[in-house]
């Protein structure tokens, strides 16, 4: 994704399934969702839906808050610190402020198997992370 790419509900990332070159076709979401959940499945799918992921509601509702906010101030999104303040509100939303590479990446390990546990499943929605590395953020 660029930065400016708009990223709609239904969108789903794939992490350590495939090679580029190795796939003819990126399995559908359906497909992803009905994988069974074992130790030899090593990859993850964090899928963007905001019709059923409240948290990542809950999560929009506060950046539009805070764009509002920013926007009464100064409609310059440089001048207002709008990015600024979004960018605070993934961090909180994600982890925190990444000290160690080594620190967040087994804060996300950890996150990741209690997500495979709890939901059975290798899809899980983007508002349930609680912990995150740069894809994620």
């Amino acid at each position: 994704l660029n930065y400016d790419d708009k990223v709609v509900d239904g969108f789903y990332d794939i992490y350590g399934l495939f090679s580029p070159l190795c796939f003819e076709k990126i399995p559908s979401l359906e497909e992803l969702q009905e994988t069974e959940v074992s130790e030899s499945v090593n990859f993850e799918v964090i899928l963007v839906n905001r019709v059923i992921d409240l948290e990542l509601g809950k999560l929009e509702q506060r950046a539009m808050c805070i764009s509002s906010d920013c926007s009464l101030l100064d409609r310059n999104p440089i001048r207002n610190g709008l990015a600024n303040r979004i960018a605070e509100l993934v961090v909180e939303a994600l982890g925190g402020v990444v000290v160690s590479d080594i620190d967040i990446l087994t804060a996300w390990k950890t996150r990741g198997w209690e997500l495979r546990s709890a939901l059975q499943n290798v899809v899980w929605p983007l508002g349930m992370l609680g912990v995150g590395l740069a894809r994620h953020r």
